[in-house]
């Protein structure tokens, strides 16, 4: 466990770097080389899944009434 978080709390902030890591890596891949359309389709891609990831842990934290105290 990180940071005392549960094992599907930490799944989350797991996934939730790698898709800013992936962003990053489409946003250098479109800006500073001829590879738009990676650097296009990997941004979108981690994007929707940085979305995705981050509801699923908003979700968590709701559920786990820490936003009750």
């Amino acid at each position: 466990m990180v940071f005392g978080l549960s094992r599907r709390a930490t799944v989350a902030a797991v996934v939730v770097a790698l898709t800013v890591f992936g962003m990053t890596v489409g946003t250098v891949l479109l800006l500073a080389t001829g590879r738009t359309n990676v650097g296009w389709f990997m941004f979108v891609l981690s994007f929707g899944a940085w979305m995705f990831a981050a509801v699923g842990g908003m979700l968590l934290v709701w559920d786990s009434g820490y936003l009750d105290r």
